[in-house]
C-alpha cells in the first residue's frame, strides 16, 4: 500500500526539481543580460578591462549568451588581442554558424595572427552565408 505513495512522492519531487531548475536557468540568463548591459556601459566609458570582466561574468551565468560572446570577441579584436578573440568568435559560430559578420571578424583576426589560409576560409564562409555582405 505504501508503494503508490512513494511513487507519487517521487513524481512530485521530480516535478518540483524541474520547475526549480527552469526558474534557475531563467534567473541565470537574466543575470547574464544585466552583466552584458553593464559591460556595454563600461565599454562606452572607455573602461575596457572592466568591460571584458563584465562580459566574462555574463558568460559565467549563461555560457551561450551570443551577444556577450560576440561583444567580448569584438573588444578583444579591436584592442589587439586577436588570438583571444578567435576563440570567442569560434564559440559564437558554434551557436550560430550563419552569421557572416562573425565570419568576417574571424577572418580579420586570422589575418592579424598571420594565418592567411584560415582568413580566406573565413571570408569564403562569410560570402557563402551572405554574398551581398559588405565587409566580405
Amino acid at each position: 500500500m505504501k508503494l503508490p505513495y512513494i511513487i507519487l512522492y517521487i513524481i512530485l519531487l521530480t516535478n518540483v526539481c524541474i520547475t526549480v531548475y527552469a526558474s534557475s536557468a531563467q534567473a541565470y540568463k537574466s543575470i547574464a543580460r544585466e552583466y552584458t548591459i553593464l559591460a556595454t556601459h563600461f565599454h562606452h566609458e572607455g573602461l575596457i578591462q572592466k568591460s571584458i570582466d563584465a562580459y566574462q561574468q555574463a558568460l559565467c551565468f549563461d555560457p551561450y549568451c551570443i551577444s556577450a560572446i560576440i561583444a567580448l570577441a569584438d573588444i578583444l579584436r579591436t584592442h589587439h588581442k586577436p588570438s583571444f578573440a578567435i576563440d570567442y568568435y569560434k564559440k559564437a559560430l558554434t551557436i550560430n554558424p550563419a552569421n557572416p559578420t562573425v565570419w568576417c571578424n574571424l577572418g580579420i583576426c586570422y589575418l592579424d595572427t598571420n594565418n592567411a589560409a584560415e582568413a580566406i576560409r573565413s571570408y569564403d564562409e562569410a560570402i557563402k552565408q551572405n554574398n551581398n555582405h559588405a565587409q566580405a
